[in-house]
């Protein structure tokens, strides 16, 4: 076999999946890649940037919800050399390592799954018509919108990352939802206490939330033991629901289903059905092949 010096681009991209796994599994990233490797790998990630990254417009993704239904959600540019760096430079990845891999301002896939499982029709699983929603961890706010274009009667959007929200709230205005949906920067471990001690009625009546939602949101310990202390301390009826998805392969979902359960919460966990357009494209949204999600359901007995 003649060698050329290139890696071809199946054998990169299964490097790729195999450096990825193996820092969402093991917590240690691989050796430091040679100058071909590290090259290779930054074409991969470039094709997730939006198409047009380099202007400033607005970039907007369709995602088609049901037969009927597509959501224009405003995303920014993937940030890929921010991950390349975190690969190349680091040998054990940190929390803000991690936060840096799951940040909010992806529109991820799992956010997808539920946002379509939420829009099945004629019957939708999950009635949200007249409800107060909370989405944890909300990023660009994909659920979270589909909610309130479902008949919602307020959202809210939580997650930590500022600029995340901003972009959520650029979709919200030009879908006509600022009259339901608003946004709240805070922590999960922040939140409760702000909802709860909320100065304003319009705030405080999510710390009774009818309904909560969060999409790959149980990316590491942390996160788990977080959403699990947000919602052992917001549902406190049996009429309340929370509704997360998890890509399967993430493996955090025991220690979350544990925690709730020691707070007297009750959990169901189970594959995630849902209808799929016939093809899903890069430009619309991030690939969504090969994904399977779990469906957590919480609530008090």
């Amino acid at each position: 076999m003649r060698r050329t010096g290139k890696i071809s681009k199946a054998t990169s991209r299964k490097m790729e999946e195999a450096r990825w796994n193996d820092v969402m599994t093991t917590g240690r990233v691989p050796p430091p890649m040679n100058a071909i490797e590290q090259q290779e790998l930054e074409k991969i990630l470039n094709g997730f940037q939006t198409p047009g990254a380099g202007d400033q417009k607005p970039q907007w993704a369709r995602v088609p919800l049901n037969e009927t239904w597509s959501m224009m959600i405003s995303t920014p540019m993937f940030n890929a050399q921010n991950i390349v760096d975190t690969i190349v430079q680091e040998r054990e990845v940190s929390d803000d390592s991690i936060d840096e891999f799951y940040r909010g301002d992806r529109l991820w896939p799992s956010s997808v799954v539920l946002a379509r499982w939420l829009a099945i029709h004629p019957k939708p699983p999950a009635p949200l018509r007249g409800k107060v929603v909370l989405e944890l961890g909300a990023g660009l706010g994909l659920p979270s919108l589909t909610a309130a274009r479902l008949g919602a009667d307020s959202v809210l959007l939580q997650d930590k990352d500022g600029a995340a929200l901003q972009e959520a709230m650029v979709s919200v205005v030009e879908g006509n939802q600022s009259s339901v949906v608003s946004a709240l920067r805070s922590t999960w471990d922040e939140l409760p206490e702000r909802l709860l001690s909320a100065p304003e009625e319009s705030l405080r009546r999510f710390a009774g939330a009818d309904v909560l939602l969060g999409s790959e949101v149980l990316y590491d310990e942390r996160a788990a033991e977080g959403v699990a202390g947000v919602l052992a301390k917001l549902l406190q009826t049996q009429e309340q629901r929370a509704y997360i998805t998890d890509a399967c392969k993430q493996r955090h979902r025991g220690l979350f289903i544990r925690l709730c359960e020691e707070a007297g919460l009750s959990v169901s966990d189970v594959d995630v059905s849902c209808w799929e357009p016939e093809e899903d494209t890069i430009n619309e949204h991030a690939a969504m092949n090969d994904v399977f999600c779990r469906l957590l359901t919480v609530s008090r007995p």
